[in-house]
């Protein structure tokens, strides 16, 4: 439910008048979009396919490669916001042209 849900905000994201104004429009160089968005993962866990930040990053990889834009590269950082948080915060950067 939760995943839908965040998936469905990242898509909100990128139908809206915000992408538009932040899409440059392709002229051969590169630009870079940058995402914040946060996740918890569940506790114990060691290693897994983090299948909610998957899909919303996803959501903004495919609407650029659908409106003809070529992804150059994809960076993230992700951290605690404090070490009480079980949260984590993703920051992605996003390259294409």
């Amino acid at each position: 439910m939760f995943g839908k849900t965040r998936k469905a905000i990242a898509s909100n994201v990128a139908n809206s008048s915000e992408w538009d104004n932040t899409i440059k429009p392709q002229d051969g160089h590169v630009h870079a979009m940058f995402i914040d968005s946060f996740q918890g993962l569940g506790e114990g866990t060691v290693i897994q396919i983090e299948e909610k930040y998957t899909d919303q990053i996803n959501v903004f990889l495919d609407k650029l490669q659908n409106s003809g834009y070529e992804i150059v590269d994809v960076k993230f950082n992700s951290f605690h916001e404090d070490h009480m948080s079980s949260n984590t915060k993703y920051q992605t950067l996003i390259l294409y042209k």
